[in-house]
Order: structure tokens, then C-alpha cells, then sequence
């Protein structure tokens, strides 16, 4: 079996994230598809085909809703704990300048689109390790990850093998320095008998020129913790129970198993509105504009549109006039896209709906979402566990504790704001002792009106300052703080309190 033989699940699954990605990415990608997403219409030549795809609109909700739920997580940031000396880890998890939050929000997104990921560890060795070298997240799509390989160790679900196929670019061979060569590889990351091995795979280059079979591409590398193979180190093979530093996710869990895309119904509804708008712009195209006809007139006159000119004709019955196009049929075409953007908005495209003319009460708004937020809720722990998971694994490589880790990602996901009544009456509240300062903080934290990283505390350290700093301008005669009011108002609540 060559090292690029795919799982049986990958070849179908394959097709699903093809059509997933194209409706993310939009007009060019669904286009350059051709008549995989636009069929040819009967008797139609290349040029009349490539006009007629290129009349259609593309409708962006597939690309829309990933932004928008993946936005409503990433609203707020990500509360991150690190070891005081791999603190520098926060802007930087990948060695490529990703950071951590950027990490995580790739992931979701990826979920979201395809519904699969892939997160490996990872560390430099060899010429590429230096004095600074350190283990860094790897994350994998979907379609590079083509196969691997399970087994059960002292009753545990354990990843054994994980095939990657990779492109790199190299010097051309012939000393070229503006030009690259794309070269395929797979990188397979194995356990065989408890040793961590990584090797990577070529075609051999046949003296043809051609490509030949697969073989092994350099000596394989065995990932070291100081002077041990990886994985005979206690504290790193109990955080993968024996297996590779490989972590997978999807929708519901953590599991190599492939799951539909999230989103998979709502890009082929979204293909099929383009394959509409297609028919729609043709027809217009043909029947947008009045036709002239002439009847009665000789067939070598020459007529011409506009009152400049006379048409002239010596048949008593001779006539002209303007043919234009009327009927139904257009409009069950606009209606059936209007109901497929609807559907669209129904399967998670909230933010493509219309606008509700009166305002909706926060309970309302919360309950009408509570199904898309259930399932956006499900990823996103998917994804704050498997980053914890792997961040734990290498921060342990890295010679370090990972007790102080913590991760958490955003999952409230609605703003809510208070109306002034509510406010009013927190305020009053508050005035009449009925709540503490804290309390009182706390519920203006989750509306949100507060600063980003300020607390009670902090907030009252705050005040204090100002309010002993208008203590002593009024003293000196000096000129007040252009807030002065609002601190008043502040000291004042808080003196109620």
C-alpha cells in the first residue's frame, strides 16, 4: 500500500469539504468550478457558457454566517494562563507568528467550514534546531490529513499513525533564483512500539525525469525530551496514553471520525441560489430589453431607432413597433430565491435575516438562537479542549509545569443590553443598599459597560484617585476634570451604597 493511499472515509468526505470551501471562499472559486456548480445549457458554445456563468451573482451567506458565528465567539478575548516563563508563547504559538487567539479562532473557523481539524506538537531537530528551539502547535486542514490509524492501550482510544500530505516549495534545480518548485511529500507520524517516529516521503526522480514510486526522504526522526525518545518520558506519553501528539477535531468531539460539515446544507443551498441567479441574469439578458420589429418595410432598408430619420414603406399594411417580454415565469424564479435565502438564514445564516421592525426582548432573542448557539457552544469547548490538550503536552515537552494552564474561549455569545429601565433600576439598587458595589459591577460587567480587563476593584481604585484629585483641584482652586460630573455621580452611588 503507497504511503498516499487515502482512508475509506476520506474520498466521500472530500467532495463535501470541495463544495464547503468554494461557498466560503465566494464568486471566484464557485466560477473557476465551471460546470461542476453551473451545468451547460443545451446548444450553448464555450463563448455563449462563459458568458452565461459570468451573469450570475454569487450570494455570500455561507462565507457571512462562518464570519459571523466565528466573530460572536472571538468577541471577547481569550482567557489564556501560561507558565510565567513561556509567557512569550501567547503571540506566537506555531513559531510562525500565529498567536494563540489567532490559533483558536483558525480552528473554529475550520469547523465551522469543514467540519475537521487536525493539532499536532511539534519541535525543531536538527541543523533546524538552535540555542532557542522549543516545541510549537501545528495545525492541519482537513484535506491534507488522508489517513491514520487507531488502536486501544489499557482501555484507552489511541492514534497510532497520521499520514499528512504536504506541498513545499524549493530552489529550482537548475539555480534559478526567482523560481520555486512545488514538490509533494507525505509526512507520517508513527508509534511503533512506543518509539515516536516521524518520516518523510518522496517520489523517487526517475533518470527519465519522471516520478517514480514513493520512498522514505531522509533518515526519520525520533522527537527527544532531553536525551529520552519522547514517549518514554512517564509525564508525556500519560497525556496522549501512549499514542501520537496528534489531537483531531470535529462538531461533536475530539474523535478521527468524519462528521458532516456544520454548514454542508447551507453551502449546497447556497449553490443552488447561484445556479438560480444563473438562469436569472440569462433571462434577463434576452428579455430585459425591447426588441424593435418592422413588418411591411424591404428587406435591404435600412431602419434606424431614434426620430432623426423616416421610415418609409409603400405597403398600406406595413408596421413597426416594440416587442417586450411579459408574463409569470420571472417571478417564480425571484420567489424561489427569496425562500432559499430564508432557508439559508433558518440553518445558521441569522445575521441575513431582516431586521425585526419592533424590538426584541433579550429572553426572546436568546430562546430564537438557543438552537445555533447549542451546537456553536459544542465547537467551540471542542476547540478550547483540544488547544488546552496540546498546549498542555508542550509546554510539559518544553521542561515545564503545565499546572497553572488555562484556556477559555468566549461562549456568550449575544450582546445583550440593558434598556434604561433596567439600568434605572439597577441604579436604584444600588442606592437603596439593596446590592453591593461588586454585585452591582458584576451585572454592568455582563452587559458589557464596563472596560475590557478591569475589575470591581480596580475600577473602585479608579475612582478613588479621581475623586482625591478633584478633592484637591477644588482645594487649590483649580480647573475641574472634564468628567467631574460623572465621578460625582460615581462617589455618589457608591456613597448610597
Amino acid at each position: 500500500m503507497p504511503v498516499d493511499t487515502q482512508h475509506e472515509t476520506y474520498t466521500a468526505a472530500a467532495k463535501s469539504w470541495l463544495r464547503c470551501r468554494d461557498a466560503v471562499a465566494g464568486l471566484d472559486a464557485v466560477r473557476e468550478r465551471g460546470g461542476d456548480y453551473i451545468p451547460v445549457l443545451a446548444g450553448q458554445n464555450t463563448q455563449e457558457y462563459t458568458a452565461y456563468k459570468k451573469r450570475a451573482d454569487w450570494y455570500g451567506a455561507t462565507g457571512r454566517t462562518v464570519q459571523g458565528l466565528s466573530g460572536a465567539a472571538f468577541r471577547k478575548e481569550i482567557s489564556l494562563e501560561l507558565p510565567d516563563a513561556l509567557e512569550d508563547w501567547r503571540e506566537d504559538v506555531t513559531l510562525t507568528g500565529i498567536p494563540a487567539k489567532t490559533f483558536c479562532r483558525v480552528c473554529l473557523d475550520e469547523l465551522l467550514e469543514v467540519g475537521r481539524r487536525l493539532i499536532y506538537v511539534d519541535m525543531p531537530a536538527g541543523e533546524e534546531a538552535g540555542a532557542d528551539a522549543r516545541p510549537y502547535l501545528v495545525g492541519v486542514d482537513a484535506e491534507a490529513v488522508v489517513d491514520w490509524r487507531e488502536s486501544r492501550k489499557e482501555g484507552r482510544q489511541i492514534i497510532t499513525q497520521v499520514r499528512i500530505r504536504e506541498d513545499v516549495f524549493e530552489e529550482d534545480a537548475d539555480g534559478d533564483a526567482f523560481t520555486r518548485e512545488k514538490v509533494e511529500q507525505y509526512r507520517v507520524l508513527e508509534v511503533l512500539d512506543g518509539v515516536y517516529s516521524i518520516q518523510l516521503w518522496r517520489r523517487k526522480k526517475e533518470d527519465s525525469g519522471g516520478q517514480g514510486d514513493w520512498i522514505p526522504y531522509d533518515e526519520p526522526v525520533i522527537p527527544k525530551f532531553r536525551d529520552r525518545d519522547l514517549l518514554q518520558v512517564p509525564e508525556l506519553a500519560n497525556l496522549t496514553g501512549g499514542g501520537l501528539p496528534v489531537w483531531f477535531l470535529n462538531p461533536a468531539d475530539l474523535t478521527p471520525k468524519i462528521n458532516k460539515p456544520p454548514l454542508k446544507d447551507l453551502a449546497d443551498l447556497n449553490l443552488s441560489l447561484y445556479r438560480n441567479s444563473a438562469d436569472l441574469e440569462n433571462a434577463l439578458h434576452f428579455t430585459g430589453f425591447p426588441q424593435p420589429v418592422a413588418a411591411g418595410f424591404p428587406a435591404k432598408t435600412q431602419l434606424h431607432i431614434g426620430t432623426a430619420r423616416a421610415w418609409v414603406s409603400s405597403d398600406a399594411g406595413a408596421k413597426a413597433y416594440y416587442m417586450e417580454y411579459s408574463g409569470q415565469g420571472l417571478d417564480a424564479v425571484l420567489a424561489n430565491m427569496e425562500r432559499k435565502k430564508h432557508e439559508m438564514a433558518a440553518m445558521g445564516a441569522r445575521l441575513l435575516e431582516e431586521q425585526k421592525k419592533a424590538q426584541e426582548a433579550a429572553e426572546t432573542l436568546r430562546l430564537r438562537q438557543s438552537g445555533e448557539q447549542a451546537t456553536l457552544v459544542g465547537m467551540i469547548e471542542v476547540v478550547e479542549t483540544a488547544v488546552k490538550s496540546a498546549l498542555s503536552f508542550a509546554i510539559t515537552w518544553a521542561g515545564q509545569s503545565a499546572d497553572k494552564l488555562r484556556l477559555e474561549i468566549n461562549k456568550d455569545l449575544v450582546a445583550i443590553r440593558a434598556n434604561p429601565q433596567e439600568l434605572a433600576a439597577l441604579n436604584a439598587s444600588l442606592q437603596a443598599g439593596a446590592i453591593s458595589y461588586a454585585t452591582y459591577y458584576h451585572n454592568l460587567e455582563q452587559l458589557e459597560l464596563t472596560r475590557p480587563g478591569v475589575d470591581a476593584e480596580e475600577e473602585q481604585e479608579t475612582i478613588d484617585a479621581d475623586t482625591e484629585n478633584i478633592f484637591q483641584q477644588r482645594a487649590q482652586g483649580g480647573r475641574l476634570p472634564d468628567n467631574a460630573e460623572e465621578i460625582d455621580e460615581k462617589v455618589a452611588n457608591i456613597g448610597a451604597a
